[in-house]
């Protein structure tokens, strides 16, 4: 027992130099499993891709991307609204905060915020974006539209659901919860990636393109249905009507300047897979997106200090 209980102490000791806790350990894992994952992929697509499909499967993503339109950097915000709530917050129970009326009112009158906000800019995007992508496959593809209608349609509706229930996972995020949305992260990817392979394997074609975002929702939804935020008043319910987060004073002057390096962040890295894929074709567009995965899996892997701290 004592040096069982020695080997611990010491490894307890590493673990704090290394700055590795619970929520820093299972975004490490997430990150890792993405490189990994994606570094196999790269070799996989081209044994169960068509060069052409291959430029179709990176042009989804590019073009999936133009949700950072509709959401604006909201997200990043509500996890640095929520912590700062919270801080001044009690949990009493697993995911449920009481405290004073002051923080549970901004906390309260933000959750009501999101849940309109995403609403619409989910029908929104859905909408946007499958006209937008029909128009543009038809014009500069060159693939008929049987073999690509079906999955985009398919893809658009399971990112706008994403989109929908995001910020549910952005609130436990920034309620502590980091690891726990890490963890679901992880078994998202797991789950995702194995189906996307087997329909690779079985020569579905395009049809496996929407497989990571279909799996990604439907776990989700299933997972937030457990474990929503919830917060108590200590103080009479009317006064929590009285302090409110509001966002034109709270979240705008936050919100434009990530919004602003969002939108700059697709037109720098998003946007050249579809300008390929109009100009030079989608066997081209499909190189470039191979090149950009590689690129994207590695400068993830050395934020996961700073996105779990």
């Amino acid at each position: 027992m004592g040096v069982n209980a020695s080997v611990t102490k010491k490894l307890n000791r590493w673990l704090v130099m290394a700055g590795l806790d619970f929520h820093i350990v299972f975004t490490l894992f997430l990150r890792g499993w993405t490189v990994f994952a994606g570094g196999l992929t790269i070799f996989l697509l081209p044994l169960g891709l068509s060069p052409v499909e291959q430029g179709y499967y990176f042009s989804f993503s590019s073009l999936l991307a133009l949700q950072v339109f509709f959401e604006l950097g909201l997200n990043q915000i509500v996890v640095q609204q929520v912590s700062h709530e919270v801080a001044y917050l009690r949990e009493v129970e697993e995911g449920q905060f009481h405290g004073g009326p002051a923080h549970v009112g901004r906390l309260t009158s933000l959750l009501k915020f999101l849940k309109k906000w995403y609403a619409t800019a989910a029908v929104f995007f859905a909408l946007f974006a499958a006209v937008a992508g029909v128009f543009f496959y038809a014009r500069e593809g060159s693939a008929s539209p049987g073999v690509w209608m079906g999955p985009w349609f398919l893809m658009v509706m399971a990112t706008s659901g994403n989109l929908w229930l995001s910020p549910g996972l952005a609130v436990l995020e920034g309620a502590g919860k980091v690891g726990q949305v890490a963890r679901l992260r992880l078994t998202q990817s797991l789950l995702g990636i194995a189906f996307f392979w087997g329909l690779l394997f079985s020569g579905a074609g395009l049809w496996a393109a929407p497989a990571v975002p279909l799996l990604n929702v439907i776990c989700t939804g299933y997972w937030l249905r457990t474990r929503r935020l919830k917060v108590d008043c200590l103080a009479p319910d009317g006064i929590k009507e009285v302090i409110a987060m509001h966002w034109r004073t709270d979240i705008l002057p936050l919100q434009w300047r990530i919004a602003l390096s969002w939108v700059s962040g697709y037109l720098i890295f998003n946007l050249f897979t579809t300008v390929v894929f109009s100009r030079f074709g989608p066997i081209e567009a499909g190189r470039l997106g191979l090149a950009l995965t590689v690129f994207s899996a590695i400068s993830s892997v050395g934020m996961s200090w700073i996105n779990a701290n």
